[in-house]
């Protein structure tokens, strides 16, 4: 007989790990907890402990208590009728109103979802849950407990639910062994061949769960991802872990910063293999352009390979390349609301952001957009719908929940995750990403990496510091450098496009449009193999003191 596991409670979780089992051979029970006579004891334990008002109405004696805040409350049903009496003085039967006060009864405990306690009522079918919920401020008062929430748990019944506990998560702190990387390479060439195969094995790391497992999705099946979060969420955090790690397992990272800070200064300058760091609008489209001529050249050189023999599975031999587009959202908006060439170009730039969501898996390119708000403008959805992998960092507004978690379905469940995460404590959110057991998208709260970034200033707690100085040891020590950093040459001879009267022709660099941003060639800014930049080159590198491109940029102010 195949063993049974029996799961209380099934919520995405539950399911999830019911699908697990029933792969491998367990017969599951699914059942419901706030059913059990346990769940209720339970649920009376944290109603009490939050309310011995409210738990006291659920019993004897309870229901007199509840009859005068119903009425208070505007929780009861009243009808009046005619009743036929007889009046001695008139000697004869007259009919008279009559007040009928029908009122909503307190039923039992319940325990919810989240370990929460509720209380279900009988209630009048005059008595809405429109009612209920217009009445909660009041219930709120009286019964000495704040931010209930009314639902209907069946017909003439609702539930008062507690407040959804809001609790601190575990920091991870993933180690050396927790992170894809290929220092133990011996020279240039096996680098670069272990970072072509690390390519299968990397995974966005989204973050560790409350029951401990690390939640991620494999790049070559996931292959974009969208992050959003607010002012302190933990953002940066993620992001600058987020690229050591890229690197650490031999792809090329560019930094595409739409704040124009210097948030990332000290990455770029301390990690191998970013290829760039973009500060301005102009480069940032730059590298988008950039990435898409590389994915189609990339197609190129596979086919010809093809076509001389090569197998399909020694074809793919590029290492992987990402873009990091922090603050997406800004940038979007601010090339929409732009009236000079770049903005005129916003459905071409569109368009290259779409080409590469597409196609740019089977090339190995993939983009990661961070943002503090999303909006449907943000990512239309034939762009949102490449990129599986969404991580809502904090507590999100509602519209950018959604946009990060797509369905209605997900987005009930990622907003009752929401409830419980406590605000001002950056470094948590809710990850969505596709089981690899069912092939279906979950919402699940996660404590995001907190993880070893080169050149990050200061000391830790002793435990922490103890697995940063493993890691730096181990990992980020050995790394080797397979590319240079590059920058834009804004100042090189390009030639103006014919506009209409109403875009006004570019006037500098900063105000380029797609037509010239793409005559604008790449220039090497730091040393490669030993040989030094080319002379001048250090004028077009954003982290030299000899920047020469911000003496007329404003740019960056243009949506900040």
């Amino acid at each position: 007989m195949k063993p049974t596991a029996v799961i209380v409670g099934a919520g995405p979780n539950g399911l999830t790990a019911a699908a697990r089992l029933a792969v491998n051979g367990w017969r599951v029970d699914v059942r419901e907890r706030s059913s059990s006579a346990g769940g209720a004891a339970a649920a009376r334990t944290l109603v009490h402990a939050a309310s011995p008002r409210m738990a006291g109405l659920v019993g004897a004696g309870g229901r007199e208590r509840w009859k005068a805040i119903a009425r208070k409350a505007g929780l009861v049903e009243e009808t009046t009728k005619k009743v036929k009496m007889w009046d001695a003085a008139q000697n004869k039967h007259v009919e008279l109103p009559q007040l009928k006060i029908t009122s909503s009864w307190p039923v039992k405990f319940v325990l919810g979802d989240g370990e929460r306690g509720g209380v279900t009522f009988s209630t009048p079918p005059a008595v809405t849950l429109d009612s209920w919920r217009k009445a909660a401020p009041i219930l709120e008062t009286m019964l000495g407990v704040a931010d209930l929430e009314v639902t209907r748990s069946a017909p003439g019944e609702v539930c008062l639910w507690l407040p959804r506990e809001t609790r601190a998560m575990t920091p991870f702190i993933p180690g050396p062994d927790e992170i894809t990387h290929i220092a133990s390479a011996g020279s240039e060439a096996e680098a670069r061949a272990a970072a072509v195969a690390a390519h299968s094995a990397f995974r966005w790391v989204l973050g560790r769960t409350s029951e401990g497992e690390v939640l991620g999705e494999r790049i070559s099946r996931a292959p974009h991802a969208l992050v959003a979060g607010g002012t302190g969420a933990g953002k940066s955090t993620w992001v600058t872990w987020l690229a050591s790690t890229l690197v650490a397992a031999g792809a090329d990272v560019i930094l595409a910063d739409g704040k124009g800070s210097s948030d990332y200064d000290g990455i770029a300058r301390t990690l191998p293999n970013v290829k760039c760091l973009s500060k301005d609008p102009v480069t940032h489209v730059a590298c988008l352009q950039w990435l898409a001529d590389e994915m189609e050249a990339r197609y190129a050189v596979e086919s010809a390979r093809g076509r001389q023999g090569v197998a399909r599975d020694a074809q793919l031999y590029h290492r992987p390349t990402v873009l990091i587009f922090d603050e997406f959202g800004a940038f979007k908006e601010a090339l929409s609301s732009d009236s000079g060439p770049l903005g005129a170009d916003l459905p071409e730039v569109d368009s290259l952001v779409t080409r590469i969501l597409q196609k740019g898996r089977a090339a190995r390119i993939h983009l990661v957009f961070v943002s503090q708000t999303i909006y449907a403008e943000t990512l239309p959805g034939k762009q949102k719908n490449n990129i599986p992998t969404r991580l809502s960092l904090g507590v999100p507004a509602p519209y950018t929940l959604r946009e990060v978690v797509g369905s209605d379905q997900l987005f009930e469940e990622a907003k009752s995750i929401a409830a419980t995460i406590p605000r001002g404590r950056p470094g948590q959110g809710i990850a969505v990403a596709e089981s690899e057991v069912d092939g279906e998208p979950h919402a699940q709260r996660v404590s995001v990496p907190y993880g070893f970034v080169p050149g990050a200033p200061g000391r830790r707690d002793p435990a922490v510091q103890e697995v940063w100085d493993k890691t730096k040891t181990q990992v980020f020590d050995n790394l080797h450098h397979l590319t240079p950093r590059m920058a834009l040459a804004f100042d090189a001879p390009v030639e103006i496009a014919e506009r209409g009267k109403k875009v006004t022709p570019p006037s500098s660099w900063q105000e380029y449009g797609l037509h010239e941003i793409r005559q604008l060639p790449w220039v090497r800014v730091t040393p490669w193999r030993g040989v030094d930049p080319p002379p001048g080159a250090s004028r077009y590198d954003t982290l030299s003191d000899d920047y020469a491109g911000a003496e007329t940029n404003a740019s960056a102010a243009r949506y900040h």
